[in-house]
C-alpha cells in the first residue's frame, strides 16, 4: 500500500461533512481530480475536461475534488472513467477512507495501447459507506504519460454484478481456505511422518502411530492442504508406535501422476463413519538421492555473469562469448512446447505416465539452439516456466490454467487443482528435463528451473484469481514440489526457485509481502518436509526509470526494509544465511534472476548512467558468498518493456527486440571480470559518488 498525504487528505475529507446535500439520488456522480494533495504527477485539464497527466516518481497518485452530495453506496461502487495510457501502467489502485484508517483498494493492470480503453473498478472491500474522496494512483515508476476522461462514480453493470457475487463467494472459500489451513500448520498432531525415502524401486516411509490401527494414507496431488477426503488408504499399521513401512515406488494401475509415488505425499489418518481423518501431517519425499537414473554434478558457474531473458538470435552466438557470459535465463511456455493430444504436424509423440501427448519441435528448436550455445561455452542455463493467459484454445486454457486465473493476469499459475492438470504440468516439465536434463551433446543442461515468474505480484505473473497469501502460496507450493520431484527424476543436482520482486516487507496492491511468502513457505516447509528450493530474486532499482540504484532510499540495512534492491542486496544475502532457513545446514541457492538498468535515451550521458549502474550491480554482489549469478536484463532493448530500455544493444530499426548497435553498457559489462575491467568501468566512480569500488558494499549492522 504506498503512502498517503495524510493532513491534506483528512482537511478535505472533513470538508466534505459540511458540504451541502442534495436530496436527489443521482444516475452516476462525475468525478473531478484536484492539484492540490496530488505526488509525484503533473497533469492538465483542456475545455473537455480530460486530464493528461505525467507520473513524475514512484508513488504518482492525485485525489478528488470532495463530493457534495450523498449517495447510495450500495448502489454506486464502481470508479470508471477511459484512459490512454501507451506504455501501460502496471496499476491503477483506488483509496477511500481516512489514511488513519485500513484503506480499501483495489486495482487494475493497463497494458500498453494506442487507444482509448474502459476501466471500470469495483470498490469491493470495506465499501460501507458514502465515501467523499477518492485518490488514485498511477502505478509504481515515473515517466508515464497518460490521458484520462469520463471519471465517475457508478452504478454496477449487470454482467459485473454476476461477477461482484462470484468475487463475493470466493472470498468466503478463500478465507475458509485460509483458516483451515492455518490450524493445520499449527496443530499439535497425536501422530507424525518422518521420513519418506524413495529409490529407483521402494518408498520407504518411517514414523509414530498414536495407536494401533492407524491408516497410512497417501495423498493425490491434486487435493489442497489440508485435505484427506480424497486420500488412498495404503496399509494399517498394526502397534502404536514407531513404524517404517515399505511400498512399491510405481502403482501400474493408476493413471496420471500417481503412478510413480516419488510425487506422492503421506500422512496417517483413521476412519471415522467412513471418513478419513488425519492423524498428522502430511510428509512428501524428504530422500530422493537414489531416486533419479542418472548421477551428475551440480552445474555451477565460472563467473556470476549472466544475462536474463535471451532469445534466440544468430548475433548471440558471437555475442555471448564475447561478453563472457556464464549465466543464462530462458523463458519456457509450458503450453507452447506441449500438446494435450498427439498427432499434430510437426510434433512428436510423448507418453507421461500412460497418457498421450506430443512434444512441438517448431516450439522447441530456438530453444535447443540456445542450449546447444550454452553447452558449448559453459554457460549454466536456467529455466523459467511460465503459463500464459488467456490461451485461444479454451480446452487448453481449462487443463493448463488455475481455473480462478482470470484478468488482470497476463500469465497464469499452473492448474494443480484436477489431476489432468497435474499430469498436463508434469509432463511438460518431465519432456523438458529428459530433454535438457543431462550435458550431453545433443543439447545440454537445464540447472535451474525457476517456477514462475514475481510469485509476490502473482494477481499479474503467477493468476490464480483475487486470494490470501495462505491460499494462494499452498497452490503455489504444490506447483513448485511437482516441479522439484519432475526435474530429479532425471538430474538428482537439478534446483527449483521461487520468483520474487523487488519489494521485501512493501508490497503493491494485490500482492504480497515477498518476507512473508519466504516464511510462510519455510513453515510449510518445516511440516510437510523439507526440500531444496532457492530464491530468484529481481533487485530492480527502486524507481526502475533510474539505474542509480545508489540513491535509492526506500532500501534499507534492516531486516523490515521496504524493498530490496542492489543498494541493500546485503539484506537478503544476510537472511538467506540465517540458520532457519538453511537447507541441510547449506545456504539455499540464490540468484539474481532479473534486474537492469535503464536509459531514458542512447544519449551519451544516459548510456554512461546505465553503464555506472551495471558496475554498480557488478561490485555489490561479487564477494557475496550467497549469490551464484547475476542475470542482466536485457541483452536487447525490448519494445514489451513499456518503454522502459534495459538492453546491453538498441533494438534494431524497425523490430522491437532485434539485436541493434552496441551501448556503451556492452563493452562495460563485457570487462567486468577481466583484465580490461579497471580501465573500462574508472568512469563510473564519480557517478557513484565513490572513490574506490570496494566503498560501494556496505559491511556494517543489519539493524
Amino acid at each position: 500500500m504506498h503512502r498517503c498525504r495524510t493532513l491534506v487528505s483528512e482537511v478535505l475529507f472533513a470538508l466534505t461533512i459540511i458540504g451541502a446535500v442534495d436530496a436527489q439520488e443521482p444516475a452516476i456522480l462525475p468525478l473531478r481530480l484536484v492539484e492540490s494533495g496530488s505526488h509525484d504527477v503533473l497533469f492538465e485539464k483542456d475545455d473537455a475536461g480530460n486530464y493528461t497527466i505525467t507520473t513524475r516518481g514512484d508513488d504518482p497518485y492525485a485525489l478528488t475534488v470532495p463530493l457534495s452530495q450523498a449517495y447510495d453506496h450500495e448502489r454506486l461502487r464502481v470508479i470508471a472513467f477511459e484512459l490512454l495510457c501507451p506504455a501501460g501502467l502496471d496499476f491503477i489502485q483506488v483509496f477511500y477512507g481516512l489514511p488513519r484508517e485500513s484503506h480499501s483498494t483495489s486495482s487494475w493492470h493497463i497494458a500498453p495501447a494506442d487507444t482509448w480503453v474502459p476501466v471500470a473498478i469495483p470498490l469491493r472491500r470495506n465499501w460501507d459507506m458514502p465515501y467523499r474522496v477518492f485518490r488514485l494512483d498511477f502505478g509504481g515508476r515515473g515517466g508515464v504519460t497518460l490521458q484520462l476522461r469520463g471519471l465517475v462514480l457508478r452504478p454496477l453493470a449487470d454482467g459485473e454484478k454476476e461477477a461482484d457475487q462470484r468475487w463475493l463467494n470466493a472470498v468466503k472459500e478463500d478465507a475458509e481456505q485460509g483458516r483451515a489451513i492455518s490450524s493445520y500448520l499449527g496443530r499439535e498432531w497425536p501422530g507424525r511422518v518422518d521420513t519418506v525415502s524413495v529409490d529407483r524401486r521402494f518408498v520407504r516411509i518411517s514414523g509414530v502411530a498414536p495407536e494401533a490401527g492407524t491408516s497410512l494414507v497417501e495423498v493425490p496431488l491434486h487435493a489442497p492442504m489440508p485435505s484427506c477426503t480424497e486420500a488412498v488408504s495404503v496399509t494399517t499399521l498394526s502397534v502404536r508406535g514407531n513404524f517404517q513401512v515399505e511400498v512399491p515406488r510405481f502403482v501400474a494401475d493408476r493413471e496420471g501422476v500417481a503412478q510413480d509415488r516419488l510425487f506422492a505425499r503421506w500422512r496417517l489418518a483413521r476412519f471415522i463413519d467412513q471418513r478419513l481423518e488425519g492423524l498428522s501431517a502430511a510428509v512428501w519425499a524428504t530422500d530422493t538421492d537414489e531416486a533419479a537414473d542418472t548421477r551428475l554434478p551440480r552445474a555451477m558457474p565460472s563467473s556470476k555473469k549472466g544475462l536474463a531473458d535471451v532469445d534466440w538470435f544468430p548475433e548471440a552466438q558471437e555475442d555471448l562469448p564475447l561478453l563472457g557470459c556464464r549465466n543464462l535465463t530462458v523463458e519456457i511456455l509450458l503450453p507452447s512446447i506441449l500438446d494435450l493430444a498427439p498427432g499434430g504436424d510437426g510434433t512428436t509423440p510423448y507418453t507421461f505416465n500412460g497418457k498421450q501427448y506430443a512434444a512441438n519441435e517448431k516450439a522447441l528448436e530456438p530453444l535447443d539452439n540456445t542450449m546447444r550455445l550454452a553447452r558449448e561455452h559453459g554457460i549454466v542455463v536456467s529455466a523459467v516456466i511460465l503459463i500464459p493467459r488467456p490461451l485461444a484454445d479454451r480446452n487448453a486454457q481449462r487443463v493448463w490454467c488455475h481455473p480462478d486465473a482470470s484478468a488482470p493476469g497476463r500469465f497464469a499459475l499452473a492448474n494443480v487443482t484436477t489431476p489432468e492438470g497435474v499430469d498436463a504440468y508434469a509432463a511438460a516439465l518431465d519432456l523438458l528435463a529428459r530433454r535438457y536434463g543431462s550435458n550431453t551433446p545433443t543439447y545440454g543442461r537445464i540447472a535451474n528451473w525457476i517456477i514462475h515468474h514475481e510469485v509476490d505480484k502473482g494477481l499479474i505473473w503467477a493468476n490464480a484469481g483475487e486470494k490470501s497469501m495462505v491460499a494462494y502460496l499452498e497452490l503455489y507450493y504444490r506447483a513448485l514440489r511437482i516441479a522439484h520431484y519432475t526435474v530429479r527424476r532425471h538430474d538428482p543436482a537439478a534446483r527449483v526457485f521461487i520468483p520474487l520482486s523487488h519489494y521485501w516487507t512493501a508490497m503493491d496492491p494485490g500482492s504480497y509481502s515477498p518476507r512473508a511468502v519466504l516464511e510462510l513457505l519455510q513453515s510449510i516447509c518445516g511440516r510437510e518436509g523439507d526440500f531444496e528450493w532457492g530464491v530468484a530474486y529481481h533487485p530492480y532499482p527502486q524507481d526502475v526509470c533510474n539505474p542509480a540504484a545508489w540513491l535509492d532510499t526506500k532500501a534499507t540495512f534492516s531486516f523490515d526494509t521496504p524493498l530490496i534492491t542492489m543498494r541493500n542486496i546485503e539484506v537478503l544475502d544476510a537472511w538467506m544465511k540465517r540458520p532457519e532457513f538453511r537447507f541441510n545446514g547449506a545456504v539455499r541457492g540464490v540468484l539474481l534472476s532479473e534486474q537492469g538498468c535503464n536509459t531514458a535515451d542512447l544519449s551519451e550521458a544516459n548510456q554512461r548512467l546505465q553503464a555506472a549502474g551495471i558496475v554498480y550491480f557488478w561490485h555489490k554482489i561479487r564477494d557475496l558468498e550467497s549469490i551464484e549469478a547475476l542475470l542482466y536484463h536485457r541483452w536487447i532493448d525490448d519494445a514489451g518493456d513499456s518503454g522502459l530500455r534495459f538492453g546491453l544493444r538498441s533494438a534494431a530499426p524497425g523490430t522491437s527486440s532485434a539485436p541493434g548497435e552496441r551501448k556503451l553498457a556492452w563493452t562495460v559489462f563485457r570487462a567486468l571480470g577481466t583484465p580490461e575491467e579497471n580501465a573500462a568501468t574508472e568512469f563510473a566512480k564519480a557517478l557513484i559518488g565513490v572513490q574506490d569500488f570496494s566503498q560501494i558494499r556496505y559491511l556494517g549492522p543489519l539493524r
